[in-house]
Protein backbone atom coordinates (compact mmCIF):
# COMPACT_ATOMS: atom_id res chain seq x y z
CA UNK A 1 0.00 0.00 0.00
CA UNK A 2 1.17 3.36 -0.84
CA UNK A 3 0.48 6.08 1.58
CA UNK A 4 0.83 9.64 0.83
CA UNK A 5 1.44 11.02 4.33
CA UNK A 6 5.40 10.25 3.80
CA UNK A 7 5.30 13.34 1.26
CA UNK A 8 4.19 15.49 4.47
CA UNK A 9 6.92 14.06 6.78
CA UNK A 10 9.26 14.33 3.69
CA UNK A 11 8.05 16.64 1.15
CA UNK A 12 8.94 16.49 -2.68
CA UNK A 13 12.61 18.13 -3.26
CA UNK A 14 14.62 19.44 -6.01
CA UNK A 15 12.49 21.81 -7.29
CA UNK A 16 10.61 24.94 -5.93
CA UNK A 17 6.63 25.39 -6.12
CA UNK A 18 7.07 29.20 -5.59
CA UNK A 19 9.25 30.33 -9.15
CA UNK A 20 9.37 29.06 -12.55
CA UNK A 21 12.69 28.47 -14.21
CA UNK A 22 13.42 30.24 -17.32
CA UNK A 23 11.38 28.46 -19.90
CA UNK A 24 13.26 27.85 -23.41
CA UNK A 25 12.78 29.58 -26.28
CA UNK A 26 8.59 28.95 -27.35
CA UNK A 27 7.94 26.62 -24.65
CA UNK A 28 4.65 27.43 -23.08
CA UNK A 29 4.81 27.29 -18.78
CA UNK A 30 1.62 25.61 -17.21
CA UNK A 31 0.85 23.77 -13.88
CA UNK A 32 -1.59 21.00 -12.99
CA UNK A 33 -3.07 20.00 -9.13
CA UNK A 34 -2.55 16.65 -8.51
CA UNK A 35 -4.66 16.63 -5.01
CA UNK A 36 -5.04 13.97 -2.82
CA UNK A 37 -7.52 13.04 -0.23
CA UNK A 38 -7.79 10.15 2.38
CA UNK A 39 -11.46 8.87 2.56
CA UNK A 40 -12.57 5.70 4.17
CA UNK A 41 -9.29 4.10 4.98
CA UNK A 42 -8.63 5.06 1.03
CA UNK A 43 -5.81 7.70 -1.28
CA UNK A 44 -7.94 8.70 -4.22
CA UNK A 45 -6.24 11.02 -6.79
CA UNK A 46 -8.69 13.75 -8.28
CA UNK A 47 -9.48 14.17 -12.07
CA UNK A 48 -11.73 15.98 -14.54
CA UNK A 49 -13.35 15.47 -18.00
CA UNK A 50 -13.57 18.07 -20.22
CA UNK A 51 -16.37 19.36 -21.89
CA UNK A 52 -17.67 18.55 -24.97
CA UNK A 53 -18.50 21.91 -25.98
CA UNK A 54 -14.61 22.40 -25.99
CA UNK A 55 -13.31 23.02 -29.99
CA UNK A 56 -10.01 20.60 -28.84
CA UNK A 57 -9.99 17.78 -26.90
CA UNK A 58 -13.67 16.73 -25.99
CA UNK A 59 -14.03 14.74 -23.06
CA UNK A 60 -11.21 13.92 -21.96
CA UNK A 61 -9.70 13.64 -18.18
CA UNK A 62 -7.27 15.73 -16.89
CA UNK A 63 -6.00 16.70 -13.74
CA UNK A 64 -7.46 20.68 -12.85
CA UNK A 65 -4.37 23.20 -14.14
CA UNK A 66 -3.81 25.23 -17.42
CA UNK A 67 -1.38 27.98 -18.76
CA UNK A 68 0.45 30.26 -16.04
CA UNK A 69 -0.76 33.79 -16.15
CA UNK A 70 1.26 37.00 -16.39
CA UNK A 71 1.22 37.11 -12.10
CA UNK A 72 1.52 33.96 -11.45
CA UNK A 73 4.83 33.98 -9.80
CA UNK A 74 5.22 29.72 -9.91
CA UNK A 75 3.77 26.41 -10.76
CA UNK A 76 1.78 26.66 -7.19
CA UNK A 77 0.09 29.42 -7.47
CA UNK A 78 -0.83 28.64 -11.45
CA UNK A 79 -2.27 25.34 -10.27
CA UNK A 80 -3.96 26.53 -7.08
CA UNK A 81 -5.45 29.53 -8.92
CA UNK A 82 -7.13 26.89 -11.82
CA UNK A 83 -8.45 24.37 -9.62
CA UNK A 84 -10.38 26.95 -7.91
CA UNK A 85 -11.65 28.42 -11.18
CA UNK A 86 -12.14 25.39 -12.56
CA UNK A 87 -13.54 23.31 -9.49
CA UNK A 88 -13.86 25.28 -6.91
CA UNK A 89 -11.14 24.09 -4.09
CA UNK A 90 -9.92 27.29 -2.34
CA UNK A 91 -6.38 27.59 -2.22
CA UNK A 92 -6.22 26.81 1.74
CA UNK A 93 -7.96 23.35 1.58
CA UNK A 94 -4.51 21.91 0.16
CA UNK A 95 -1.47 21.14 1.84
CA UNK A 96 1.06 21.94 -0.67
CA UNK A 97 2.86 18.43 -0.63
CA UNK A 98 6.04 19.25 -3.20
CA UNK A 99 6.56 19.01 -7.14
CA UNK A 100 7.01 16.36 -9.89
CA UNK A 101 9.27 17.08 -12.56
CA UNK A 102 7.93 18.58 -15.89
CA UNK A 103 6.32 17.47 -18.80
CA UNK A 104 6.80 18.75 -22.08
CA UNK A 105 3.56 18.17 -24.34
CA UNK A 106 3.55 17.80 -27.98
CA UNK A 107 1.67 21.48 -28.04
CA UNK A 108 4.59 23.26 -26.91
CA UNK A 109 3.16 23.15 -23.14
CA UNK A 110 5.95 22.66 -19.94
CA UNK A 111 3.54 21.19 -17.04
CA UNK A 112 4.77 21.68 -13.89
CA UNK A 113 3.07 19.30 -11.64
CA UNK A 114 2.22 20.20 -8.21
CA UNK A 115 1.16 17.81 -5.28
CA UNK A 116 -1.52 18.42 -2.55
CA UNK A 117 -3.51 17.11 -0.47
CA UNK A 118 -6.89 18.14 0.59
CA UNK A 119 -7.11 19.15 3.78
CA UNK A 120 -10.23 20.58 4.61
CA UNK A 121 -13.84 19.76 3.91
CA UNK A 122 -14.61 20.71 0.64
CA UNK A 123 -16.77 19.31 -2.34
CA UNK A 124 -15.17 19.64 -5.37
CA UNK A 125 -17.77 20.53 -8.39
CA UNK A 126 -17.51 21.56 -11.75
CA UNK A 127 -17.33 25.52 -11.53
CA UNK A 128 -15.90 26.28 -15.09
CA UNK A 129 -17.84 25.52 -18.28
CA UNK A 130 -14.53 23.76 -19.72
CA UNK A 131 -15.29 21.12 -16.99
CA UNK A 132 -18.05 18.80 -17.41
CA UNK A 133 -17.80 16.90 -14.28
CA UNK A 134 -14.89 15.45 -11.70
CA UNK A 135 -13.97 12.03 -10.55
CA UNK A 136 -11.66 10.25 -7.73
CA UNK A 137 -9.49 7.12 -8.86
CA UNK A 138 -8.00 5.13 -6.02
CA UNK A 139 -4.65 5.18 -5.55
CA UNK A 140 -4.16 1.68 -4.93
CA UNK A 141 -5.84 1.00 -8.00
CA UNK A 142 -3.45 2.86 -9.78
CA UNK A 143 -0.47 1.61 -8.48
CA UNK A 144 -1.75 -2.28 -8.65
CA UNK A 145 0.77 -4.65 -10.74
CA UNK A 146 -0.10 -4.60 -14.93
CA UNK A 147 -2.39 -0.85 -14.91
CA UNK A 148 -0.47 0.69 -17.57
CA UNK A 149 1.69 0.04 -20.53
CA UNK A 150 3.75 1.63 -23.65
CA UNK A 151 1.78 2.68 -26.75
CA UNK A 152 2.31 4.26 -29.94
CA UNK A 153 0.03 6.62 -31.12
CA UNK A 154 -0.67 9.18 -34.21
CA UNK A 155 -1.40 12.75 -34.45
CA UNK A 156 -4.88 13.60 -33.11
CA UNK A 157 -6.20 10.32 -31.99
CA UNK A 158 -7.91 10.49 -29.03
CA UNK A 159 -8.64 7.48 -26.66
CA UNK A 160 -10.59 8.60 -23.36
CA UNK A 161 -13.74 6.46 -24.08
CA UNK A 162 -14.98 3.62 -26.33
CA UNK A 163 -16.87 6.83 -28.29
CA UNK A 164 -13.30 7.79 -29.47
CA UNK A 165 -12.86 4.78 -31.47
CA UNK A 166 -11.09 2.66 -28.70
CA UNK A 167 -13.10 -0.04 -28.71
CA UNK A 168 -9.96 -2.54 -28.68
CA UNK A 169 -9.24 -1.45 -24.86
CA UNK A 170 -12.39 -1.39 -23.33
CA UNK A 171 -15.76 -2.79 -22.97
CA UNK A 172 -19.01 -1.22 -24.37
CA UNK A 173 -20.73 1.13 -21.66
CA UNK A 174 -22.88 4.31 -22.39
CA UNK A 175 -21.81 7.35 -22.38
CA UNK A 176 -21.50 10.06 -19.86
CA UNK A 177 -23.47 12.09 -20.00
CA UNK A 178 -23.00 15.43 -21.80
CA UNK A 179 -22.45 19.05 -20.23
CA UNK A 180 -24.58 22.02 -20.23
CA UNK A 181 -23.81 24.25 -23.46
CA UNK A 182 -21.22 27.27 -22.11
CA UNK A 183 -18.53 29.23 -23.58
CA UNK A 184 -15.35 28.43 -22.30
CA UNK A 185 -11.63 29.34 -22.05
CA UNK A 186 -8.81 27.39 -23.99
CA UNK A 187 -6.18 25.84 -21.73
CA UNK A 188 -3.42 22.94 -22.23
CA UNK A 189 -4.49 19.93 -22.34
CA UNK A 190 -3.42 17.16 -19.95
CA UNK A 191 -4.94 14.06 -20.60
CA UNK A 192 -6.04 11.38 -18.55
CA UNK A 193 -9.08 9.21 -16.67
CA UNK A 194 -10.77 9.04 -13.51
CA UNK A 195 -13.89 7.37 -11.57
CA UNK A 196 -14.82 5.84 -8.53
CA UNK A 197 -15.16 2.13 -7.62
CA UNK A 198 -13.04 -0.58 -10.17
CA UNK A 199 -14.13 -3.25 -11.61
CA UNK A 200 -11.89 -6.87 -12.28
CA UNK A 201 -9.91 -5.93 -15.63
CA UNK A 202 -7.34 -8.34 -17.16
CA UNK A 203 -3.59 -7.02 -16.53
CA UNK A 204 -2.07 -5.01 -19.44
CA UNK A 205 1.04 -6.36 -21.15
CA UNK A 206 4.08 -4.42 -23.03
CA UNK A 207 7.41 -2.76 -21.89
CA UNK A 208 7.30 -1.50 -17.94
CA UNK A 209 10.17 0.76 -17.84
CA UNK A 210 9.20 3.88 -15.73
CA UNK A 211 9.31 7.00 -17.96
CA UNK A 212 12.75 9.14 -18.34
CA UNK A 213 12.17 12.65 -16.76
CA UNK A 214 12.03 15.34 -18.02
CA UNK A 215 9.96 13.76 -20.78
CA UNK A 216 8.75 14.99 -23.91
CA UNK A 217 5.41 14.35 -26.34
CA UNK A 218 6.93 15.45 -29.37
CA UNK A 219 6.28 13.41 -32.45
CA UNK A 220 8.39 11.23 -34.76
CA UNK A 221 8.32 12.44 -38.27
CA UNK A 222 5.63 10.15 -39.19
CA UNK A 223 3.65 11.82 -36.50
CA UNK A 224 3.14 9.15 -34.29
CA UNK A 225 4.61 9.36 -30.45
CA UNK A 226 5.09 6.64 -27.41
CA UNK A 227 3.43 7.25 -24.88
CA UNK A 228 1.68 5.47 -21.99
CA UNK A 229 -1.67 4.11 -21.91
CA UNK A 230 -3.66 3.12 -18.25
CA UNK A 231 -5.59 -0.20 -18.38
CA UNK A 232 -9.53 1.02 -18.60
CA UNK A 233 -11.54 2.33 -15.45
CA UNK A 234 -15.36 2.30 -16.16
CA UNK A 235 -15.06 3.11 -19.43
CA UNK A 236 -12.49 6.10 -19.77
CA UNK A 237 -8.22 5.75 -20.28
CA UNK A 238 -5.81 7.53 -18.50
CA UNK A 239 -3.11 8.22 -21.02
CA UNK A 240 -0.94 11.22 -22.31
CA UNK A 241 0.94 13.52 -20.23
CA UNK A 242 -1.77 12.64 -16.84
CA UNK A 243 -0.25 9.16 -17.06
CA UNK A 244 2.95 10.17 -17.20
CA UNK A 245 2.76 12.20 -14.41
CA UNK A 246 0.82 9.56 -12.31
CA UNK A 247 3.25 7.37 -12.92
CA UNK A 248 6.03 9.85 -11.42
CA UNK A 249 3.91 10.06 -8.75
CA UNK A 250 3.65 6.58 -7.97
CA UNK A 251 7.48 5.92 -8.40
CA UNK A 252 8.20 8.97 -6.00
CA UNK A 253 5.53 7.75 -3.33
CA UNK A 254 7.32 4.54 -3.63
CA UNK A 255 11.04 5.47 -3.37
CA UNK A 256 9.54 8.35 -0.35
CA UNK A 257 9.65 11.46 -1.90
CA UNK A 258 13.15 11.49 -3.29
CA UNK A 259 13.62 11.77 -7.20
Amino acid sequence: MIDPEILLENPLHGNNTEHYPPPAPGVKLSAVLILLRHRKDVWEVFFTRRSEQLADHRGQIAFPGGRAEPGDSGPLQTALREACEEVGIAPGAVQPAGILDPVDTSTGFRVWPVVGVLRLSANPRPSSPEVAEVFWIPLDWLAAEGRWEWRMVSAGENHNSEREDASHLIASEAPPAHPPPGQAKQSPVFDGNGEMAPTPEPALSGAKEPPAMPFSFSPRPDGERKTIFFQPYHGRILWGATAMITIQLLDRLRTGGSG
